[in-house]
């Protein structure tokens, strides 16, 4: 029945379903005559450590079809990258960082101009003064060189749980060479959480 609905909504036609104890119990999709479209994979993948604490994943794709997955470490550094070159099969790790007494709430993009590709993960750092900053690293995708921007900082919260949850992303690489990226975030006001756009 879902195969069948599925079908219909998205237009896809089942390439192969095993269920068996024999196999690895996946499900491909694929719309017909191999066009790029939906491809579910029943069961879960690993990305991160099983032996370390990682919250809020954030994924990013690449035209090639590289996954990038930016995650919350609980266990230090306090932000991971993990990236997949075979469509989410299998992960590595690529780098973790962390600036001031805590990074959180990352937020993955990819972005690609010309011959200089990055992934840019936006988060909030807290710093030891108790204040905030909102933050941008930008990384080149295998993790040989990156760099830190500060967006707004010297933000003071209401109360030490207080979070920003800042969420990138960037211009579709098909308008050109030249690419922008767009930032939100939320800043605790008193009752209310407004979101503003860098």
């Amino acid at each position: 029945a879902l195969v069948s609905q599925l079908n219909a909504l998205h237009g896809v036609e089942l390439i192969s379903a095993t269920s068996n104890a024999d196999s690895d119990n996946r499900m491909f999709l694929s719309p017909p005559e191999s066009d790029p479209g939906l491809r579910w994979v029943d069961g879960d993948i690993l990305v991160t450590d099983p032996n370390s604490d990682q919250v809020k994943p954030s994924i990013a794709s690449t035209p090639n079809g590289d996954l990038y997955v930016a995650v919350e470490s609980l266990s230090g550094p306090n932000i991971e990258l993990h990236r997949s070159t075979d469509n989410g099969e299998t992960w590595s790790f690529v780098l973790g960082f962390g600036t001031g007494v805590d990074s959180r709430n990352p937020s993955v993009t990819y972005a690609d101009h010309s011959t200089e590709p990055w992934v840019y993960i936006a988060f909030e750092a807290e710093l030891p003064n108790g204040t905030r900053n909102v933050m941008v690293y930008r990384t080149s995708p295998d993790g040989s060189a990156a760099d830190f921007l500060t967006v707004q900082s010297g933000i003071a919260m209401a109360g030490p749980g207080d979070q920003i949850y800042p969420r990138i992303t960037s211009d579709n690489l098909e308008f050109g060479e030249a690419y922008w990226l767009y930032l939100t975030y939320a800043l605790y006001g008193i009752d209310y959480y407004p979101v503003y756009f860098s």
